[in-house]
């Protein structure tokens, strides 16, 4: 969902700045970007491992991110950005700004090193838009937590070697969406569609639509096909196998070894969202770059 924006001024702008990479690249786009935004006089807050390799003394933890700036610019690709909406608090309140190097497909970024300095203007002058982008919300009794993850939940089996029984039933109506062994089952938002989803026979999912999908990854029944359903609908995830994972936007890992007779129930639903700076809408130019890339 879009979402058109005013100019609130560089003075009332807040900026930090994550990178996870530790290359070239990236110190040469990260001390270019703070030359542009130190001429508008911007303050700007780095976080404290980035700001030690680029040789500076001031940097600050991702807490002091989530309390103080109000855009977190993160330079990197994909994977970077989800880390970073995950560990910086109130995320739901901030905008991110992503920069892609040039590793990265950058579904989630919001320019490159080539038009960086062109956007930071456009930002600084208010011609930017965002899009909301939903997150899904994990309630299950053995987590202690209730975590958020932009992309993507997958619940799969311990065992490489073994399948994992599953049953995901949406709660409005009671239906079984989906019931039997697979290699896995993923629960994906939009945003996530275009990622792991994709890869396993999901489908494309335009971000402005208020959807998620369920994919079960390589199915014993073969005529277990994707199912898009309104995000509002709270999904429960029966495991009907004693020891399973579960995996968020691919870097947060739980296994759960349940010493009973299985039964273990995961609830997933519609979670905060959080706000994407975009300059020009790329959606499917970005698709048909994932349908070839190596």
């Amino acid at each position: 969902m879009c979402q058109n924006n005013v100019s609130r001024g560089v003075s009332e702008e807040k900026f930090g700045l994550i990178a996870e990479h530790r290359t070239e690249e990236v110190k040469i786009i990260a001390l270019h970007l703070l030359k542009i935004l130190e001429r508008f006089s911007a303050e700007i807050l780095i976080e404290k491992g980035l700001a030690g390799f680029l040789g500076l003394k001031k940097g600050v933890d991702p807490d002091a991110l989530g309390r103080d700036a109000s855009t977190i610019i993160v330079i990197g690709g994909d994977g970077t950005l989800l880390r970073s909406v995950y560990r910086v608090p109130r995320a739901q309140m901030k905008k991110f700004l992503g920069i892609r190097i040039s590793t990265s497909l950058g579904f989630l970024m919001s320019t490159d090193a080539r038009r960086l300095e062109l956007d930071i203007y456009r930002f600084l002058r208010g011609e930017y838009f965002t899009e909301k982008r939903m997150r899904l919300k994990v309630r299950f009794s053995l987590l202690k937590e209730e975590p958020k993850f932009l992309n993507e939940v997958l619940v799969k089996s311990t065992d490489p070697k073994k399948m994992i029984e599953t049953e995901v039933i949406e709660r409005k109506y009671g239906e079984v969406v989906f019931s039997g062994r697979s290699d896995a089952v993923i629960v994906s938002t939009v945003t996530g569609a275009s990622a792991h989803s994709l890869s396993v026979s999901g489908v494309v999912l335009d971000p402005d639509l208020d959807v998620l999908a369920v994919v079960p990854i390589a199915p014993l029944n073969r005529l277990a096909l994707p199912c898009i359903l309104p995000a509002d609908r709270e999904l429960e995830v029966r495991v009907l196998t004693r020891d399973f994972m579960l995996i968020g936007d691919g870097f947060y890992t739980r296994v759960f070894k349940i010493p009973e007779e299985p039964s273990s129930k995961l609830i997933i639903s519609k979670g905060d969202v959080i706000h994407l700076v975009r300059f020009r809408r790329v959606f499917y130019g970005n698709i048909k770059r994932r349908l070839t890339y190596y």
